[in-house]
């Protein structure tokens, strides 16, 4: 069995996981992930029990989707530019009955706004 540690509180790492499955993330797929969370934690720690209300809006709005979140082929991966998600543009599933392509391959496309950075993810079945 795979030990994995972090500084997420359990209480708020059920919430945060609950989220991304709504939304299309897993708040502990990458380093860079974990420490956006951690953050925001700390950012709304004096709100108490309005805490994750707050960090929940603060999710919506920076997890963004031009349509609809991505549906994933394995784990989220969701990238960050400088500290914060990148908005998810969209997918392009490859055909999984073609000769050349023995798994369905998919393709996520992701653009940082500010800087016009673009990112693609690619997963296979």
């Amino acid at each position: 069995m795979i030990s994995f540690e972090t500084d997420i509180p359990d209480k708020e790492l059920l919430e945060l996981m609950e989220l991304g499955n709504e939304m299309g993330f897993d708040p502990l797929d990458s380093m860079e992930s974990e420490e956006y969370f951690l953050k925001l934690l700390e950012k709304y720690a004096p709100l108490g029990e309005e805490r994750m209300q707050a960090v929940r809006k603060e999710v919506e709005k920076d997890f963004l989707s031009f349509d609809k979140p991505p549906e994933w082929i394995q784990s989220s991966e969701w990238p960050f530019f400088h500290g914060k998600p990148m908005c998810f543009v969209g997918q392009l599933d490859t055909a999984n009955n073609k000769k050349s392509m023995p798994c369905g391959l998919c393709f996520y496309v992701f653009w940082d706004k500010e800087t016009g950075t673009i990112e693609t993810i690619a997963q296979c079945d």
